[in-house]
């Protein structure tokens, strides 16, 4: 298909020709039913130039040199989806009777109302697939935090939501108008814009991808160890989520925590 690096980087654009959306045929499921499937049939079972075997002979042979090591595990749990979760640009938000702002939305849950804890900074994470969700580190946990409106937002992505936002603010600045962005606005501009070409197709890229988390879900689901039992297919992190796990001696291991904004913060 040709490198469209120097296009992208100097014109800001893909030329026609090149434009992924012209040539896709599969959709996301399809490919990754395929893709595990050449995986399985082809890759692994045949022999690999720079492993020497094939990588079923590798797998094979490092288990028997160096067993399972299953101290390394790391499990699809509740943890690990806040710890993969974007962090707010600040890493921190303001704890105010509203809750805590993010991205032009308030989030609220009983334990920011906690005596001590209001009029504090606490470290604050946006789940990206579902806007209606977020999540503050209170009291030595992590705890889920809902959206006002939580029954609209929780139906559109975070970058569904950015459009939005976006398209908002060019509509009030053809206008001439600096109005206040706030979440009743977006969720009546949202509900207006649903037919719209640029929510329309996010939206329809969510759907796809939501349908591959639930295949990753229900196949690790039985890895996962939640604080306080199994929480529902569709919803797999609890309200209050340790910062720790432990490994086989029963010993504290930091969760490792980085910061990683898949949008900009609004």
């Amino acid at each position: 298909m040709g490198s469209t690096d120097l296009v992208e980087k100097y014109f800001r654009r893909i030329s026609p020709e090149v434009e992924p959306s012209r040539h896709a045929v599969w959709t996301l499921e399809l490919f990754d039913k395929n893709f595990e499937k050449y995986l399985n049939e082809v890759y692994h079972p045949n022999h690999h130039t720079t492993l020497g075997m094939s990588p079923d002979a590798a797998w094979a042979l490092g288990l028997r040199s160096h067993g399972k090591r299953e101290h390394r595990e790391i499990p699809y749990n509740a943890a690990f989806i806040v710890a993969s979760c974007p962090a707010v640009r600040k890493g921190t938000a303001r704890v105010t009777p509203a809750g805590i702002k993010i991205n032009y939305r308030w989030f609220k849950c009983p334990e920011l109302q906690v005596p001590g804890v209001l009029g504090t900074n606490v470290e604050a994470r946006y789940d990206p697939f579902n806007a209606g969700i977020a999540y503050a580190y209170v009291g030595g946990q992590w705890h889920t935090c809902y959206s006002e409106l939580h029954a609209v937002f929780s139906t559109y992505s975070e970058r569904a939501v950015w459009l939005a936002t976006e398209s908002m603010k060019l509509k009030d600045r053809a206008a001439g108008k600096q109005l206040a962005i706030t979440a009743e606005r977006l969720a009546l501009f949202m509900h207006a814009r649903e037919l719209e070409e640029d929510v329309a197709r996010q939206v329809r890229h969510d759907v796809e991808a939501a349908t591959h988390r639930r295949k990753i879900e229900q196949t690790d689901s039985d890895a996962a160890s939640l604080p306080h039992g199994q929480a529902p297919a569709t919803q797999p992190v609890v309200s209050s989520l340790p910062r720790h796990t432990t490994n086989g001696d029963g010993a504290a291991i930091p969760v490792r925590r980085r910061s990683v904004r898949v949008l900009e913060d609004l």
